[in-house]
């Protein structure tokens, strides 16, 4: 279907007019500026139902199935220790009828860890398949390759890459990547740090078979045994920037799938620091029960995320099927904790864990050639820049940092979170009717209250921090950045800039490593010693 300018389906969204014509009569304005007809948790039912709206119009698109690519896979877990069996599942076309294996470990560099030979495709199919069927249900290719995974694999973020060969000798040009996460046998045994790869979220987005949770019609049940459409824009921009990032400090850490935090409870208890990174969107009740454990207990977190925390979901099927209906009145489940909906609508918001969320953030969801316009790339606005956060990064109050020439190195992204607040002699103070801590420390505001609901949604990003040990003793430090892009400026080209210090200082502070002798002579170089 052809796009309009703006980089959805025509048919999938309000014209400008119809919807400035939409929020006036619903007096939309009014109520987000004077707050009124405010339901208990805080918020404006009309700026609550208008929100959900527009970002569920703005992402939705029409289910298609595209042909089956000529060779593609899935893997049988999506985490991996030392000792668990590995096995790819993989169909592929008459024309590419056997594959060789590369197994990479993701970093500043791909690093080989394991390579087969050209060996034959488990499954290459003879008829039509019905592959959003298969996509609800999973797919049935029978195991072409399987391995156990052994101990010299390091914690990380894995490829198996699939490079097809007409025969044994003679390659097709045609590849695929298959992504897993290789967690430590013994957890906290060779980092104090836990960073969790959302794949619940990217299986939401993931659209293979036609059917996701952006689809239309919704998807509910997705499987995890199928291919991803598209890895590199659903799995790589930040988390592939961040494990780049933190090879080059030289920080060790280790790494967890979604389904860790559901299944191990008692994971991130060996950690820390649990990090957050990019887009986290969709959490079961034992995740946000684990990691909000964690900090009561002592734990700190660090989410350099956006749109975190949003939706609940649920596992099924020994954790190969992602369940999300999106509405609480479809959900055929009994629990109503475990309705797969919004979860400020459960009662849980994720402000009180996070400390900033989805009801007063802001969304850009179109693409070029509006990213070009100035509102778009906005940085944030310093407040209590003597606070220990920003120290070294020589920023003063009033400066604004993280605005970049572009969409990717800014780092206000395309969804962000944020507390609600009110502006108190010049300070952005939270009022904690949203769930926020209301001793959360606003480091940084931006108002995003000029996007429009032709590009997105209008709200809000801020970035701050609150100490849960100083209201409840023994309780853990939470930052959040309230940005799916933090990552954009943690390249080499910004190494030394305020977001790179930030994170250093956030990393070291908070999860008890030490800097390497290179960091902490940049982190010195940064402030001038």
């Amino acid at each position: 279907m052809r796009d309009d300018s703006n980089g959805f389906p025509q048919s999938c969204r309000l014209d400008g007019k119809q919807t400035q014509r939409c929020l006036a009569r619903r007096g939309f304005e009014k109520h987000l500026k004077h707050g009124s007809n405010q339901t208990a948790d805080g918020f404006s039912r009309w700026h609550a139902r208008l929100l959900v709206a527009s970002k569920k119009a703005a992402k939705r698109v029409i289910a298609t199935i595209a042909p089956p690519k000529a060779i593609e896979g899935y893997v049988s877990s999506s985490s991996v220790a030392s000792g668990d069996v590995l096995t790819l599942h993989v169909r592929a076309l008459r024309s590419d009828p056997y594959f060789k294996v590369q197994f990479v470990r993701l970093g500043i560099e791909e690093t080989t860890v394991a390579a087969i030979d050209a060996i034959q495709t488990s499954f290459v199919p003879t008829g039509r398949r019905d592959d959003a069927l298969l996509a609800a249900q999973g797919c049935d290719w029978p195991a072409a390759f399987t391995t156990i995974v052994p101990a010299s694999w390091k914690s990380g973020v894995y490829y198996a890459r699939l490079s097809g060969y007409r025969d044994r000798q003679m390659p097709s040009g045609h590849s695929c990547a298959l992504v897993f996460v290789v967690r430590a046998a013994e957890p906290g045994s060779t980092s104090s740090i836990l960073v969790h790869v959302s794949d619940s979220t990217y299986q939401a987005y993931n659209a293979w078979g036609g059917v996701s949770s952006y689809t239309s019609p919704l998807g509910p049940r997705c499987s995890y045994s199928r291919p991803y459409i598209n890895l590199v824009k659903q799995v790589n921009p930040w988390i592939l920037k961040f494990v780049r990032y933190l090879e080059a400090q030289g920080i060790t850490a280790e790494f967890c799938s979604s389904h860790d935090l559901d299944v191990r409870s008692s994971l991130v208890r060996n950690y820390a620091l649990f990090l957050s990174v990019g887009h986290d969107e969709y959490w079961t009740k034992a995740m946000l029960d684990s990691v909000e454990g964690f900090i009561a207990r002592g734990g700190n977190a660090c989410f350099f995320s956006g749109d975190v925390a949003v939706w609940q979901m649920r596992f099924e099927d020994n954790g190969r099927t992602f369940v999300c209906y999106k509405d609480a009145a479809a959900d055929p489940i009994d629990d109503p904790s475990l309705k797969t909906t919004h979860w400020f609508r459960l009662g849980r918001p994720s402000n009180a864990m996070v400390g900033a969320g989805y009801q007063y953030g802001a969304g850009w969801w179109s693409n070029f050639p509006t990213l070009r316009r100035p509102e778009r790339r906005r940085g944030y606005k310093v407040q209590f820049a003597d606070h220990w956060v920003y120290e070294r990064t020589r920023l003063a109050d009033g400066a604004t940092f993280g605005a970049g020439s572009n969409a990717e190195t800014t780092i206000i992204g395309y969804e962000t979170d944020a507390a609600a607040y009110e502006i108190i002699d010049g300070v952005a103070v939270p009022t904690g009717v949203d769930g926020t801590p209301k001793d959360e420390v606003i480091l940084g505001y931006c108002d995003l209250s000029d996007w429009s609901y032709t590009n997105g949604r209008p709200g809000y990003a801020t970035m701050g921090i609150y100490e849960r040990g100083r209201s409840v003793p023994g309780a853990g430090t939470v930052f959040t950045a309230g940005t799916i892009n933090w990552v954009g400026q943690l390249t080499p080209k910004f190494a030394g800039g305020p977001v790179d210090v930030i994170t250093q200082n956030l990393i070291y502070a908070l999860s008890r490593e030490t800097a390497a002798p290179e960091a902490q002579q940049r982190l010195r170089t940064a402030s001038g010693q």
